[in-house]
């Protein structure tokens, strides 16, 4: 497939940009640049979110929850590391955090059930 790593050419006119300088414009202000940052890595940060929760929906949702970290932190991203393995990063604290709490919630009794308040 060309000289695009794999990918099929772009649309007549667009530049084939490195996710690096997507990062860089996003990192600016580029609204369409972030846009195209959250498409590449979404799909991994799923089914990393897949592999440690087990559950397809709780899967969506932290895949959501994380992208608006990524996004939110993509200015503190500093380019020390590939851009993938700092979402992993992100995504992998994300996921062990909600996997400690979904643990300990199922280890412990539920609390107050059948109380009522006066």
């Amino acid at each position: 497939m060309g000289s695009s790593g794999g990918r099929p050419p772009g649309r007549a006119g667009e530049v084939d940009v490195s996710l690096s300088e997507q990062v860089s414009r996003a990192q600016t202000g580029d609204q369409a640049a972030l846009e195209r940052v959250v498409r590449e890595i979404q799909d991994q940060v799923y089914r990393l979110a897949v592999q440690m929760l087990w559950h397809p929906e709780d899967a969506e949702d932290a895949t959501q929850e994380i992208l608006i970290r990524i996004i939110t932190h993509l200015g503190s991203f500093k380019g020390k590391s590939t851009l993938t393995t700092w979402v992993y990063r992100v995504a992998s604290n994300y996921l062990l955090t909600t996997r400690k709490r979904r643990a300990e919630r199922e280890r412990s009794p539920s609390k107050g059930l059948g109380r009522t308040w006066t």
